[in-house]
């Protein structure tokens, strides 16, 4: 138990004022128990926007909060994204949505498109 304690406490230490590096991101990420989303998928509506929908777990043993990103590019059109602020209680995991409104001129091309989702911890 001590030794992991002192792993725990020297990953830190080299990561203390460099977190800009990935490989200490990481370290620290996985020590404070981050969000994860887990699974995502996309759907058409009706009048040709997109829904986005993404699985966050929350592995921690406290409750976390972080911003939901979801991106749309139809094809040979425009980018759209938009965000929302997320709370996942501690050991859950629980599914959001974000709808994203497609321009009326490119509505009818809603099926082309490709699509991802991201957080970004708060």
């Amino acid at each position: 138990m001590q030794r992991r304690d002192l792993l725990r406490t020297g990953g830190l230490l080299v990561c203390g004022g460099v977190t800009t590096l990935s490989g200490c991101s990481g370290v620290v990420s996985k020590l404070t128990g981050s969000l994860e989303v887990t699974t995502t998928d996309s759907r058409v509506t009706g009048f040709g926007n997109v829904v986005v929908t993404a699985s966050v777990r929350n592995d921690s043993d406290e409750t976390k909060s972080g911003t939901f990103w979801a991106q749309v590019k139809v094809d040979g059109g425009s980018t759209y994204e938009e965000s929302e602020n997320v709370i996942v209680p501690a050991h859950t995991e629980k599914e959001y949505q974000i709808r994203l409104d497609i321009d009326i001129g490119e509505s009818l091309s809603a099926d082309r498109y490709s699509y991802k989702a991201w957080l970004e911890s708060d």
